[in-house]
């Protein structure tokens, strides 16, 4: 307990002088410092809609009919699910019941070529695409200072002292603001990483629970700063309800994640 009290006891002064910006910058740097991100490997090199294009880091991939499908941009993955089989020959191996019903060649018709610019929406794909790999370092922080926070909280009903005191009130707080800015970044990986099949539902499921408990964390913040002011002593029960909550939705949320990366028959 004194050591979480010595660690936390920074942010708590900065807190308590209204250096909340300065907190929030010191989080903000080492979410800065370093990040990666998980992706799919298609069966083909060129794209399907624009054959003479080769698939770069920014390809976006999707599964179709049980392969994973790599096209050169989002507009590219919209024309081809629109039409699919008029770009199915252009792929590797492609079922010929299918190759045969388009009666194209090399995706096209005859004498037909897609061009399009891929400037300006491939530019800031790339930008999204690079915030984006951020989202498994923050995520480690909402994790671990919710839940911490939910079980300092827990010892301070027991022990009946004060509730939201000087070691919970900086794990609630950076708790939140991470919790907010892991899901801003994982939309950013969702617009340019598409699951499907089985791990579609856990994908939605995830960023479902994700949302939830940033809703929850920052709902927690609130009514304890609300009473911490002078607000009614029932907003405490609030407080902790939400906290609780907030603290079994990111457990939820960083399992589901974690089923993303490595399968859902990781445990079996």
């Amino acid at each position: 307990m004194t050591m979480v009290v010595m660690i936390t006891r920074p942010f708590e002064v900065m807190s308590s002088r209204g250096h909340k910006v300065s907190c929030f910058a010191l989080w903000a740097l080492l979410v800065l410092m370093s990040g990666s991100v998980f992706g799919q490997n298609p069966i083909n090199e060129n794209c399907p809609v624009t054959p003479d294009e080769v698939l770069g880091d920014d390809a976006v991939v999707f599964e179709y009919l049980g392969r994973n499908i790599g096209v050169c941009c989002k507009r590219c993955k919209s024309k081809f699910l629109a039409n699919p089989q008029k770009y199915l020959a252009a792929l590797p191996k492609a079922a010929p019941a299918e190759a045969e019903k388009s009666g194209h060649h090399n995706g096209q018709e005859d004498g037909e070529k897609e061009e399009h610019d891929h400037g300006n929406h491939k530019d800031s794909e790339g930008i999204i695409k690079s915030i984006g790999r951020f989202h498994p370092v923050i995520i480690h922080f909402p994790i671990a200072f919710l839940i911490l926070a939910a079980l300092l909280e827990v010892w301070a009903i027991f022990k009946k002292t004060e509730s939201y005191g000087v070691a919970v009130r900086p794990l609630v707080i950076v708790g939140a603001i991470s919790s907010v800015i892991a899901v801003a970044l994982g939309f950013a990986v969702a617009y340019q990483n598409d699951q499907g099949g089985d791990l579609l539902i856990v994908f939605e499921r995830h960023r479902f629970a994700g949302v939830m408990t940033s809703v929850l964390g920052v709902l927690s913040v609130a009514f304890a700063e609300w009473q911490r002011s002078g607000g009614d002593k029932i907003l405490v029960r609030f407080y902790r309800s939400t906290l609780f909550l907030s603290a079994l939705s990111v457990g939820l949320t960083g399992h589901l994640g974690g089923t993303l990366i490595y399968g859902l028959n990781y445990f079996s």
